[in-house]
């Protein structure tokens, strides 16, 4: 299922809720372990096919986009959610 709107969470978003911090007062060159940490999990997520990400249009990232790390995780969606941890 797609979310729209406020309900559009991103890789960033989604891993620094789960550990406690604020994303938007987080320096990208400081990472918390605890956010790579979740970061790491939904990006193998994605990779393993548990996971759908999906760009902010709704389209869905490619399959064959496993590049997928930290510097690309505030440009995505997750839109269906199978166990990660």
């Amino acid at each position: 299922m797609f979310l729209e709107g406020k309900d559009f969470l991103t890789v960033w978003d989604i891993a620094h809720r789960w550990a406690g911090y604020d994303a938007d007062a987080t320096d990208p060159n400081k990472l918390p372990e605890e956010v790579s940490y979740w970061i790491h999990k939904l990006n193998l997520g994605y990779v393993s096919k548990d996971l759908i990400f999906r760009r902010k249009n709704g389209y869905r990232v490619p399959e064959d986009a496993a590049f997928v790390c930290k510097t690309a995780c505030k440009t995505f969606q997750i839109s269906g959610v199978n166990s990660v941890q």
